[in-house]
């Protein structure tokens, strides 16, 4: 049985400002520093663009795409830190948390930690 495979593909296309300026040196300065950020262009594209779009990258449809897989990754490593942080509170004898606030401290720490990525 044969599967289908997903593409992406990268279109050429192009944005349009208008940009308010004394000159047009002093409009395109405006353009680099803001464009995209606080002011917003025009999508333009035309029919020939998608003729000429570039093929990027190519996978089996039911495999998780490359962004899923990165996504995943970070996903399990951050549970597996958490999970490391809290096995270091538990008493091996009977399985009993130490101390909540121990366990409260660790979870704040990792919490701090993913607010500074």
């Amino acid at each position: 049985m044969k599967t289908n495979k997903t593409y992406t593909f990268a279109v050429p296309c192009s944005y349009v400002y208008e940009i308010e300026a004394e000159t047009q040196e002093k409009a395109k300065e405006i353009l680099m520093e803001k464009g995209g950020y606080d002011i917003s262009g025009e999508l333009c594209l035309e029919s020939e663009d998608y003729k000429n779009a570039t093929c990027l990258d190519e996978y089996d449809s039911d495999s998780p795409t490359p962004e899923e897989c990165i996504y995943l990754r970070k996903k399990l490593n951050d549970a597996t830190d958490v999970m490391q942080m809290a096995s270091d509170y538990i008493n091996e004898d009977d399985y009993t948390v130490c101390e909540k606030a121990d366990v409260e401290n660790a979870l704040n720490s990792f919490l701090n930690k993913e607010k500074q990525q």
